[in-house]
């Protein structure tokens, strides 16, 4: 969950200053030119996520060409339903299905978006190759985690089972930006520690 009075923050860190020094990766910010940005909202369960994804897009087209620019498109994967495992078997009906009105309104002129709550495997699997895509290019992934993690830790763990050839280094080409105790919280211990152990992983404060 992302408070909405947070959220003009926690996006400027993710598009200029999320990455940390980590050995011999590429410390460069995040580049809109070859560079890949992954918006995860959980949209569950109240409704600040739909105020991140308006704020999101006015950002996004503020700030360089963006979604004025169609090429930018499949370097962008906005993803709705990132809520985690245990919000969904805990409170199923905590997911806001109203939000996605809101994710087409934002996104839907932008290359589309994509509905883990729908349909998460479909979800896991679509997100992996417009990683892959921006990744065998040269390019770098800029997680924004509006949520809990599990869906990040399938796309990564995908991404490593599926595409052996790459020689995918997640710790180097994947920032992943967090900033809530809850969405932590809300995510499954073993995943929460993949996320932290296999990706350059931001936390900030909440």
């Amino acid at each position: 969950v992302l408070e909405s009075g947070e959220a003009m923050r926690f996006a400027f860190v993710v598009l200029g200053f999320a990455v940390r020094a980590n050995g011999q990766c590429d410390l460069s910010p995040y580049q809109p030119e070859i560079d890949h940005l992954a918006i995860h909202y959980d949209n569950a369960p109240d409704r600040d996520d739909g105020h991140s994804a308006a704020l999101d897009r006015t950002l996004i087209d503020s700030t360089h060409d963006g979604c004025r620019n169609e090429s930018f498109f499949e370097r962008l994967t906005p993803v709705t339903g990132t809520y985690g495992f245990r919000t969904k078997y805990k409170k199923p009906n905590w997911f806001k299905t109203d939000s996605d009105a809101v994710m087409e309104a934002a996104w839907g002129d932008c290359g589309g978006w994509i509905s883990a709550h729908v349909d998460l495997d479909k979800a896991v699997t679509d997100t992996a190759a417009r990683w892959v895509n921006t990744l065998s290019k040269g390019g770098r992934i800029f997680v924004k985690e509006g949520g809990p993690s599990e869906f990040t830790a399938d796309v990564v763990q995908k991404i490593v089972e599926a595409y052996p050839s790459l020689n995918f280094d997640p710790s180097c080409q994947v920032t992943v930006v967090q900033h809530s105790n809850w969405n932590e919280k809300q995510t499954y211990r073993d995943y929460l520690n993949y996320v932290k152990d296999n990706t350059n992983y931001v936390r900030i404060s909440d």
